[in-house]
C-alpha cells in the first residue's frame, strides 16, 4: 500500500553520502540521517513532535490490543496514525494534525487515511467489539478484521456535507446487497451529520434485514452502525 520503503531510501543516502565522502557532511546532515535510522518506519512522519506522539501511543491499551489482531505491517502503522491522529485532535495540534493527514494521504492514498480516520474516530474498537459477538474463534476474529482493512470501502462509507443524498443511498444500497456484510458503517462529522441522518431516513425503509444503531461522540462524530440480522445471518 506504501508507496515506498524509508529504509530503503535511507541505506541508499548512507551509501551515496559514503562514496562523496563522509567527512563532507555537515553536523546538522549527520544528525539527520542518525535521527532517520533510529526512527526507522516513522521516518516519513517527518515531524520530531508528531514522532513522539506515535510513540506514545504504542503504550496505550488500545494498540496492545490491536497489534494481537492484525499483523500487516502497512496496516499496523495505520492504526498507529490513526491512534496519533485522535491524540493530536484532543491536544489541539491543528497544524500537526494537519500536516500528519496530509502525510499518510501521500503515503498510503485516500483508503490508507479512511483506515487511519477509522481508528482516529474508535470505530475501529466498536467494530471489534461487534465482531467478537459474530465469532467463534480467534483465528476466525483476525480474517474478519483483516477483511475489513482490506475492503474498507465495501462496509465503510464516509460521508460529507457536500454530498448527494440520493446518490449515497443508491450506493450503499449497491454494497450491501452486493456483499452483504455482517455490519455495515455510515459514518459522518459535524455538519455532515444532517447528510447522514436523511440517508439513513431512506435506507431504513428497504434495508429491511438489517438493524439500524446510532452512535455518537463527544468529538461530534455521528456513525450508524448496519448489523444483519441474527436469522439472516444463520440463513
Amino acid at each position: 500500500m506504501a508507496k515506498s520503503c524509508d529504509d530503503g531510501d535511507i541505506i541508499k543516502n548512507a551509501a551515496e553520502g559514503a562514496t562523496k565522502g563522509f567527512l563532507d557532511w555537515s553536523k546538522e546532515q549527520v544528525l539527520e540521517l542518525v535521527e532517520r535510522f533510529k526512527n526507522g518506519s516513522l521516518a516519513f512522519v517527518g515531524n520530531k513532535y508528531t514522532i513522539s506522539v506515535v510513540k506514545e501511543q504504542l503504550k496505550t491499551g488500545e494498540w496492545d490490543i490491536s497489534s494481537k489482531y492484525v499483523t500487516d505491517k502497512d496496516f499496523q502503522m495505520l492504526i498507529k496514525m490513526g491512534l496519533t491522529l485522535r491524540r493530536l485532535e484532543k491536544d489541539k495540534k491543528h497544524e500537526q494534525l494537519k500536516d500528519l493527514r496530509e502525510k499518510i494521504h501521500s503515503r498510503y492514498q485516500a483508503k490508507g487515511l479512511h483506515i487511519a480516520q477509522f481508528v482516529q474516530r474508535k470505530l475501529f474498537s466498536a467494530y471489534l467489539g461487534i465482531a467478537i459477538s459474530q465469532i467463534d474463534s480467534i483465528d476466525e476474529l483476525k480474517i474478519k478484521i483483516n477483511d475489513l482493512l482490506i475492503n474498507m470501502d465495501k462496509y465503510v462509507k464516509f460521508i460529507q456535507e457536500k454530498d448527494n443524498v440520493n446518490l449515497l443511498v443508491d450506493e450503499i444500497k449497491t454494497s450491501i446487497y452486493a456483499n452483504q456484510p455482517p455490519t455495515f458503517m455510515v459514518i459522518s462529522r459535524y455538519s455532515a451529520t444532517k447528510v447522514c441522518d436523511n440517508v439513513i431516513k431512506k435506507l431504513a425503509p428497504v434495508i429491511k434485514d438489517y438493524s439500524f444503531e446510532r452512535h455518537d461522540s463527544d468529538t461530534k462524530d455521528r456513525t450508524y452502525f448496519l448489523t444483519k440480522n441474527e436469522q439472516e445471518r444463520i440463513d
